[in-house]
């Protein structure tokens, strides 16, 4: 037990203080914390917004001040490329300045310019780190030798690997992570007879990673005493698939269905872990491992991809995005078709909003591959965003060709028509996904129950209401505490004037899961007019005006309350506010404007 905590705490030292190094190091100036985006929301500027602000007034000029302040601006938006392009610029005549040199090379690395990021490394290597000019201990400077490291390991010069790696400082956080997996993977391909069954120190991960490298090299005893080694059965579980491979190749069945009956405790309702299991035990000749199960076999530099990959996604976890995108580029620096560095990759570029460069990330991932049908996914999401319909609906069909009766891409095709407003064409789109994902007990995967919502819009915009209610209250069946299932059929009761009771039920239960959506808020508020409750409609309909102050329709609702409260100066002023931030693309919308023309001429 002592053991188990003294490795956890271990763990946890060794990713949340490299973490910390890295993220402060390279992010000393104008960076949020812990990389999450930052809104004011006091009605004062933020150093980010300010900064913003100051870019849209004053373009920096070709001045090394102003080089400087655009990347600072642009690396604050976690705007990679932008960034680099000015500290690369900056860098030409930045070669005594290693700050700026070790800065540039972190953001060539992030922008995915590997050849520029190798190239500054040499730099740093050749001007700095050899020589007593800085003080280069810090693990900013560690980062940079552990990318040199890399470097030599692609180009299979394992000496200098390992003489770079030494060069770090034994006492950081970086190299405590990464050298017994470095050094154990280069004995690997040097001198397998070279790996040891040490495991002191060690958390599970660099357990793990090193029995890989003994399975790579040969050494079937080592790998079993260091797989066997590992006391944490959660992580056991993690990487089932792998590790039931492993005892399969050596002829350890019983071991394999040990691991599984052991997950099957935690998770009895694992099909994966159930269908293994059955295989194990009834037809072992038909086992077939998975390709990502076996990817370390490929070689050193496939299985360090997986390994980098592994300390981003700790990382992620902790929420320093920015050093996240640094591993994941080092897993893809070592094996450019990792697919799971690539979807790392492109999810961090998609919560920052970079939508094209999460698409063009997105697009390096092959047909063949198990997480294609998630990335189509994704593409066809951030199409949508972008309101590039078009460019969403042609890849959906790309993808329906090869797998025509593939209900979620079917699912997906009716997201794409409803926001083309094709109402009755989504709802075909639907219909077909719902049929191919019904199984045989007339029940639909749950993967696609949120059709059930989304098709109902597409019924309630196309005045199929009877249908679309239908399908609300299925999707509430399916989603009892939804906020957005909730709060759509308690407004659709409330604007028909019907039911109003259910529909105050409803909202109130969208309120409190969700009581600062401005849109939940004036629903809440629109009920209580209904009802004729107008003092308690104003409160809702006051805090949603001050959360959304340019939306048309809750400007409108708050004039309908003004007017009922005999405040009619004030409920003309709302109106003319609703007609001028009018938006004719929306259907709500479009549905009220000749309702508020006819409210700011005669009142209600």
């Amino acid at each position: 037990m002592f053991y188990y905590f003294r490795t956890v705490i271990i763990y946890l030292i060794l990713f949340i203080g490299l973490s910390f190094g890295i993220q402060y190091g390279f992010h000393a100036y104008f960076t949020p914390e812990k990389g999450q985006k930052t809104n004011s929301t006091d009605g004062s500027l933020s150093l980010q917004d300010a900064l913003a602000r100051l870019e849209q007034f004053q373009k920096p000029k070709q001045t090394r001040s102003g080089l400087f302040l655009a990347g600072m601006i642009a690396q604050n938006r976690r705007d990679w490329s932008q960034s680099w392009q000015n500290f690369s610029a900056l860098t030409q005549n930045e070669e005594n300045n290693p700050d700026i040199l070790l800065r540039s090379m972190t953001l060539a690395l992030g922008n995915g310019d590997f050849d520029h990021a190798i190239n500054l490394a040499n730099t740093i290597q050749d001007n700095y780190l050899d020589t007593d000019n800085i003080d280069t201990k810090g693990e900013a400077y560690a980062f940079v030798r552990l990318f040199l490291t890399l470097n030599h390991i692609k180009n299979q010069d394992y000496d200098s690997a390992t003489n770079a790696l030494n060069s770090m400082n034994k006492d950081g956080a970086l190299y405590m992570l990464s050298n017994p997996i470095i050094t154990t993977w280069i004995a690997a391909e040097t001198n397998p007879d070279a790996i040891n069954t040490n495991t002191k120190q060690l958390n599970s991960a660099q357990i793990y990673y090193k029995s890989l490298a003994a399975d790579y090299a040969g050494q079937k005893d080592k790998a079993l005493t260091l797989v066997q080694s590992i006391d944490d059965p959660l992580f056991k579980i993690i990487n089932m698939d792998s590790l039931v491979s492993l005892y399969l190749r050596y002829d350890e069945g019983e071991k394999a269905i040990d691991l599984l009956n052991t997950a099957l405790d935690r998770f009895s309702n694992n099909k994966h872990y159930q269908d293994t299991l059955s295989v194990l035990e009834n037809t072992p000749e038909s086992y077939k491992t998975e390709n990502y199960a076996i990817y370390h076999k490929g070689g050193v530099n496939k299985a360090l991809s997986m390994v980098f990959n592994g300390f981003a996604g700790a990382m992620l976890a902790e929420n320093a995005t920015d050093s996240a995108l640094l591993f994941a580029r080092m897993s893809q620096y070592l094996d450019k078709d990792y697919v799971p560095a690539l979807l790392m990759i492109g999810d961090i570029f998609q919560y920052y909003d970079q939508n094209d460069r999460a698409i063009t990330i997105y697009a390096k991932i092959p047909f063949d591959n198990s997480s294609y049908d998630d990335v189509i996914s994704k593409k066809s999401d951030l199409f949508i965003k972008e309101e590039q319909f078009q460019n969403a609906l042609d890849i959906i069909d790309i993808a329906l060709e090869k797998k025509p009766d593939h209900a979620q891409f079917h699912y997906q095709k009716g997201n794409i028509l409803r926001s083309m407003k094709d109402y009755s064409a989504s709802i075909v789109s639907y219909n077909r996904a719902e049929e191919l994902g019904t199984n045989q007990d007339g029940e639909l995967a749950q993967d696609l129950w949120p059709l059930y919502y989304a098709r109902a819009i597409s019924y309630e915009l196309s005045d199929q209401w009877d249908r679309a209610e239908q399908d609300l209250m299925t999707a509430l069946d399916k989603f009892p505490n939804s906020p957005l299932v909730l709060n759509y059929l308690g407004y659709a009761y409330a604007d028909r004037n019907i039911h109003l009771d259910k529909a105050k039920q409803y909202i109130s239960m969208a309120v409190m899961a969700a009581p600062n959506d401005p849109y939940i808020t004036d629903s809440m508020g629109w009920i209580l007019y209904r009802m004729g409750e107008y003092e308690s409609a104003l409160k809702y309909l006051e805090r949603a005006i001050k959360m959304r102050p340019y939306h048309m329709v809750i400007n409108d609702h708050l004039g309908d309350v003004y007017w009922k409260l005999g405040r009619k100066l004030e409920a003309h002023y709302m109106w003319k506010r609703a007609y001028d931030y009018y938006d004719p693309n929306d259907e709500e919308q479009a549905r009220m404007i000749d309702v508020t023309k006819r409210k700011l001429k005669e009142g209600l």
